[in-house]
């Protein structure tokens, strides 16, 4: 997961033509990053429900 946030951070700050990143860079990332892993899992849950 840090990988995949970390990642993201940088994509976010490539997105913003910047060349380092910053910490909305990674509350962003986290809230992407974290928000697919809860949806990933309550989906796997309805499956075997």
């Amino acid at each position: 997961d840090i990988r995949n946030i970390c990642m993201e951070a940088g994509m976010f700050a490539v997105r913003g033509t910047r060349d380092h990143i910053t910490r909305d860079d990674f509350k962003k990332a986290v809230n992407k990053v974290m928000g697919k892993i809860r949806t990933d899992s309550s989906m796997k849950e309805r499956f075997f429900v």
